[in-house]
């Protein structure tokens, strides 16, 4: 799995909070912090990691998944749908 930089911007009061909770011994360091507040805010993690797939970065693909079955209903079925055809959805 490739890494992935995110970049903050931080005020001076923020990365001075950082630095005092490092002190502290919360985290070795502010990449260490962050990633403990990620692993503590699940939330927080899944906004960040949604806003990246969104993100026109060419780092995520979306590709229709091929539907395949050995029932004819079922292939009937998905031979009619508009879900299938991709008339359901917008493309970007």
């Amino acid at each position: 799995m490739a890494e992935t930089v995110i970049k903050l911007r931080l005020n001076q009061q923020q990365l001075e909070l950082m630095d005092r909770t490092i002190a502290q011994g919360v985290a070795a360091d502010r990449v260490a912090l962050v990633r403990l507040a990620l692993l503590e805010n699940p939330k927080v993690a899944w906004r960040l990691a949604v806003a990246h797939m969104v993100a026109p970065s060419g780092n995520w693909t979306v590709d229709a998944d091929d539907q395949s079955s050995r029932s004819n209903a079922i292939r009937e079925s998905l031979a009619k749908s508009a879900a299938q055809a991709g008339s359901c959805c917008p493309r970007w």
